[in-house]
């Protein structure tokens, strides 16, 4: 039997999307409309331009600003969340199998 993680990951998205708009610089905007948090699978897929990783990560000529780094405040409620869905799937595992 299997269970849907999806709701859990999709809501895990929208809060790094969030967060990480929150943190990114803003000079023209176009590194913010750039920016994609999309659920491929089971994973979390994060993109934007390509100059992005030089702000974010630094250069020999730009300090790092390490825009796309998650608080662990928010890590902690994505996590809380996908515990939640695990559980419910589980508790519906166990009705379907009649325990």
């Amino acid at each position: 039997m299997e269970f849907d993680i999806k709701p859990a990951l999709d809501y895990a998205a929208k809060k790094i999307y969030a967060r990480i708009l929150l943190q990114m610089p803003e000079s023209t905007g176009a590194l913010k409309e750039s920016l994609s948090v999309s659920v491929v699978g089971d994973s979390i897929e994060i993109s934007y331009n390509e100059y992005g990783k030089y702000t974010n990560m630094g250069t020999d000529d730009i300090s790092p600003l390490y825009w796309s780094a998650i608080p662990e405040t928010t890590i902690e409620e994505v996590n809380n969340n996908l515990e939640k869905e695990i559980y419910k799937g589980l508790d519906q595992m166990e009705v379907d199998l009649g325990f």
